[in-house]
């Protein structure tokens, strides 16, 4: 493990990749108008070639207003103004012509100093690169996706679910299957999440699966009932379910339907991906 060293902003390295890690109040935003200055002073690097991505539009305006303060009061102390601020100074150094020339410069440049939020610095990539990025010209992005996966899932209801014929398993699948979770099953997706004991690239038959796992599943039940039927029948913990004679366990058929909305699952999680492809 690498030794973690002090994060000094007046003598850190301007090169390469750099993790910083600090806690609210530490002086984030202070240290990020440094190192900017140093680019403009060390690097000769453009304000208009800098940019910084932060969460919120507050703390966006606040790191802009620090970066224009600190480049106007350094560009004061190389013209012979005085400034209060000592890390400035410093960071500025012995004035010289070159030093004058960059920061009048980067004054000039302010109104292109790039400061943005997460989802601005998207928007901006996007309607720049539209065509490389095969997006339509009137993209709107969103901060609240809720709807998009809501619609969706209704899509799915809509034309997979509803159009079962066999009117018993549409009326068991409707009565167990949980449509509330199935937004946060794609969300997971999304994000990398995966069934890690199943083919994704396979296609699914809903009602077909169904008669299989029923079928499959129907010896485990025997099974199950006979051990249990044993072990349980003096505790008086089984039970018939409702509309049939049969006695079954209440693990059998958890089970059953578990596979069951498992492969619901993975069937929307095809569905969504079709739609995509689609469009």
């Amino acid at each position: 493990m690498k030794e973690q060293k002090i994060f000094e902003v007046e003598t850190i390295g301007l090169e390469g990749s750099k993790l910083i890690e600090a806690s609210a109040g530490t002086g984030k935003t202070y240290s990020v108008a440094l190192l900017v200055l140093r680019l403009l002073l060390e690097k000769d690097i453009p304000v208009n070639k800098i940019l910084m991505v932060t969460f919120t539009k507050s703390a966006a305006a606040e790191l802009e207003s620090r970066i224009r303060k600190f480049v106007r009061q350094a560009e004061k102390f190389v013209t012979g103004g005085e400034i209060k601020e000592s890390k400035i100074r410093e960071a500025v150094g012995k004035p010289d012509e070159e030093k004058r020339t960059r920061l009048r410069k980067a004054v000039r440049s302010l109104d292109y100093l790039s400061v943005m939020t997460i989802h601005s610095f998207c928007q901006k990539t996007i309607s720049e690169f539209t065509f490389e990025t095969n997006q339509a010209f009137d993209f709107e992005i969103v901060k609240d996706d809720t709807f998009l996966f809501e619609e969706l899932v209704n899509s799915f209801r809509r034309e997979v679910v509803n159009a079962i014929e066999d009117y018993d398993w549409f009326r068991e699948i409707n009565g167990y299957l949980k449509f509330d979770k199935m937004s946060e099953i794609l969300r997971k997706s999304i994000s990398g999440g995966k069934f890690l004991d199943i083919d994704m690239d396979q296609q699914y038959d809903l009602v077909d699966d169904l008669r299989k796992l029923s079928e499959t599943t129907e010896i485990l039940k025997e099974k199950v009932e006979i051990s249990m039927l044993s072990k349980q029948q003096e505790s008086g913990r089984m039970r018939s379910l409702p509309g049939t004679g049969k006695v079954r366990s209440n693990f059998s058929r958890y089970s059953f339907w578990n596979a069951v909305w498992r492969k619901n699952s993975l069937m929307f999680l095809n569905f969504c991906t079709s739609l995509k492809e689609e469009n």
